[in-house]
């Protein structure tokens, strides 16, 4: 063991003073380092973007003084939004009133546009402004928000809907037209509901109508969420369209997302069908598989896919949905009847339950999803 371990000790030794060449360069200040920096790095090493960034931006600086001076400035933006998110708030800032960039291309882009100390000064001056409201997007507990529970709810079903491109469109509309804020997460709302939950359609082509409007209110040429909802014509998923895809979605609630978007979506019927007034993402209510998820233990059999239509799920207290298990159709809707939920208190009027039946029950889903997630204008 002991000839071993001298060998690779040999070994490394033999790589490092043969192999590995250490240079020490001095450099008169903090600023002659960030050039030196910048001049090696173009031929070195790949770095994080933030690193190349911030390395960048303090190259164009003058002195020392410069330096002490944006230093707060940067280190309260990658504070807030975190250093390994930076180049991503970056990104939808820019998104604001230039043509889209792609991620890869995000370095290029600001060394082709920042190109003195002034528009350094600049730069960071407006992120600082941009990147509390940038983090708020995704809090809807920021305090941003504390007096408005409505765009605290919307800003939870973005989340929700797992979507990120509507970002520039709503720091634009908030710092050029603020008190339409909520108007516009409105009509966001319901086209993301419909085109990427739904319709699960290309998203780059959603973040580039996004993009689009963003520069127009930026530059000014669009002041009203009318005008922004008539933009977006071209994306929003017309009526019948929205009603076919949500007849026939399935939801595969094995998985916790599908699980929560499935729960979301039959609160949010429930009270608008029955007028009711449940938190839609009360984690308390479970859902329930008609036609149970084991259903090769029941004598009728179904198609599996059918499980997992919402035609096929239904709202239930934690306490029945145990007591329902597997049971039969005819013993689970005598249990339905004591549910709070007319959703699921409909269903104990039918005599039996297959595939027809959740056919049928979807496509009238549809017809209430459809006057819930729709433009407002």
């Amino acid at each position: 063991m002991k000839e071993n371990g001298e060998a690779i000790i040999d070994f490394i030794e033999s790589i490092i003073s043969t192999k590995i060449i250490f240079i020490q360069i001095v450099v008169d200040d903090t600023l002659s380092a960030y050039t030196v920096f910048e001049t090696l790095n173009a031929r070195g090493v790949e770095l994080t973007t933030t690193d190349l960034m911030k390395n960048y931006l303090f190259s164009l600086l003058d002195n020392e003084i410069d330096i002490n001076n944006l230093n707060p400035g940067w280190n309260k933006i990658v504070n807030t939004v975190s250093y390994r998110k930076f180049p991503v708030f970056l990104r939808y800032f820019i998104n604001t009133r230039h043509q889209i960039v792609r991620a890869e291309k995000l370095f290029k882009e600001i060394k082709n546009k920042i190109l003195s100390k002034e528009n350094v000064f600049s730069l960071i001056d407006e992120l600082e402004q941009y990147a509390d409201i940038y983090i708020a997007l995704d809090d809807p507990d920021n305090e941003l928000w504390h007096n408005n529970n409505n765009i605290r709810q919307m800003i939870n079903e973005l989340l929700l809907f797992d979507v990120q491109q509507h970002k520039s469109l709503l720091l634009s509309v908030y710092f050029k037209m603020n008190q339409y804020f909520e108007d516009v997460l409105r009509i966001i709302r319901a086209l993301t509901f419909r085109y990427n939950v739904i319709g699960k359609l290309n998203p780059n082509e959603l973040e580039r109508e996004y993009n689009r409007i963003a520069i127009k209110i930026y530059n000014g040429e669009i002041s009203t969420p009318q005008v922004i909802q008539q933009e977006l014509k071209e994306v929003y998923i017309e009526d019948e369209t929205f009603k076919y895809s949500f007849s026939t979605r399935i939801f595969d609630t094995t998985k916790t997302k599908e699980k929560k978007l499935a729960r979301y979506i039959l609160l949010s019927i429930e009270n608008k069908e029955f007028n009711k007034d449940y938190h839609i993402f009360d984690t308390n209510v479970t859902i329930e598989h008609i036609f149970p998820e084991n259903y090769m233990n029941t004598e009728k059999k179904i198609d599996e896919s059918i499980i997992y239509r919402l035609g096929n799920l239904t709202l239930l207290e934690a306490s029945l949905n145990r007591e329902c298990s597997n049971k039969s159709f005819i013993e689970k809707k005598e249990l339905y009847k004591d549910s709070q939920y007319e959703i699921t208190k409909e269903i104990s009027q039918n005599t039996e339950w297959d595939e027809s039946e959740i056919r049928s029950r979807q496509i009238n889903l549809a017809r209430i999803a459809n006057s819930i997630w729709r433009l407002p204008y």
